[in-house]
């Protein structure tokens, strides 16, 4: 039975998924500016100190390096939704050397992931608008790539 739910729950996702993405190529007119990136990833320093989260530091810094326009989030509701997390966020903004890390309160990665992708999807598409992005890297697992 478990292994059925969990096929249906895949089918509607995709399904889902592919409705919003046809909504948004027809509806949505824009003008990415060239090289540009938003770079959404799963955690970051200084807030988790993994081979991750340094691989992921020093991956964006060599794509600037190469000449990209690397724009950094991290997953929506990181790092306040994650209790495991060494210092404490007050701010929507670190820094951390020559890269800053942009972090949104909500939605919080505490529901169900349907529900959390499409409550995070609109979240990454403004801040994606804003930045005039050519393209979106969501670096990890499927919670972080769905949205």
């Amino acid at each position: 039975m478990t292994e059925y739910w969990l096929a249906f729950n895949r089918f509607l996702t995709v399904e889902l998924l592919k409705s919003k993405l046809r909504e948004y190529a027809s509806n949505t007119p824009y003008i990415p500016e060239p090289r540009s990136l938003l770079y959404v990833a799963a955690s970051s320093l200084p807030y988790h100190v993994s081979g991750y989260t340094t691989r992921t530091h020093e991956v964006i810094r060599a794509l600037r390096a190469a000449g990209g326009k690397v724009h950094v989030l991290t997953r929506p509701g990181y790092p306040w939704d994650r209790a495991d997390r060494r210092c404490n966020a007050d701010r929507e903004e670190t820094a951390v050397q020559d890269v800053c890390y942009q972090h949104v309160r909500q939605p919080l990665n505490n529901r169900p992931v349907i529900l959390y992708a499409l409550q995070a999807e609109p979240v990454i598409a403004k801040i994606a608008l804003h930045r005039h992005v050519a393209a979106i890297h969501a670096a990890s697992n499927n919670v972080n790539a769905l949205p």
